[in-house]
């Protein structure tokens, strides 16, 4: 703000004397290239912040997708076939006199 203020004042009193008016328009250019250099440095500012929301969404969206792909894997690891000696492994006597009561009615 300083600066463009003290570039306003400058042009003021440079433009008092036809003398100094090739130093003016000089100045004058360099004034505006000034503010140009500003409002495009605001705009970048802008989109960079823009990327920037929009990577942190997509970083969120891409730790959702991994969850949901281990909470599927999760699933068809419970829901694997497992052998019928793998089952009898595991069978308890309850199971075990189930079993033998049912294979008996056959």
């Amino acid at each position: 703000y300083y600066f463009f203020q003290s570039s306003l004042q400058i042009l003021q009193e440079v433009s008092k004397d036809p003398r100094l008016e090739h130093i003016r328009s000089s100045y004058e250019a360099l004034h505006n290239a000034f503010l140009n250099s500003v409002e495009n440095e605001k705009k970048l500012l802008m989109k960079s912040q823009d990327d920037e929301n929009r990577i942190t969404l997509l970083a969120l969206e891409n730790e959702r997708l991994i969850r949901l792909l281990e909470l599927s894997n999760e699933r068809e690891q419970r829901n694997k076939a497992v052998s019928y000696t793998h089952l009898r492994a595991h069978e308890t006597p309850e199971h075990l006199v189930c079993r033998l009561l049912l294979e008996k009615k056959k």
